[in-house]
């Protein structure tokens, strides 16, 4: 288990948060004033899957994901490696489209077809 302290930026009162978690489950939180301070922590120190979108050559979007769940310092680090990926269709679910995305170990795949 791992006790943090940060300030929240969920609905702009600046709550003085403490978090008890494991790194995928939040354990503990004291300090918010409302659940906007759970969703922050949530989204701050939690691992979650990395969602987002790559471009095809063509001009239509496709969704990509992490094959496993990534805590946020990593899933920015990620996104950065995306950044400027252009692809060809066709892309097939569940197709590797980085892997060890940053040397961080987590492996970007398609989240969807596109013919």
């Amino acid at each position: 288990m791992k006790k943090e302290q940060l300030t929240c930026r969920g609905c702009g009162n600046g709550c003085f948060l403490e978090a008890v978690h494991d790194g995928d489950t939040l354990i503990e939180l004291a300090g918010n004033c409302c659940d906007g301070g759970r969703r922050y922590v949530e989204e701050q120190l939690l691992k979650s899957y990395l969602q987002t979108v790559l471009s095809t050559v063509d001009g239509r979007e496709v969704r990509v994901i992490s094959k496993e769940k990534v805590s946020q310092p990593i899933r920015l680090r990620c996104l950065k490696a995306l950044e400027g990926i252009v692809l060809e269709t066709p892309v097939i679910k569940g197709e590797m489209l980085l892997c060890d995305a940053a040397d961080t170990g987590v492996d970007m795949i398609a989240a969807e077809n596109l013919f």
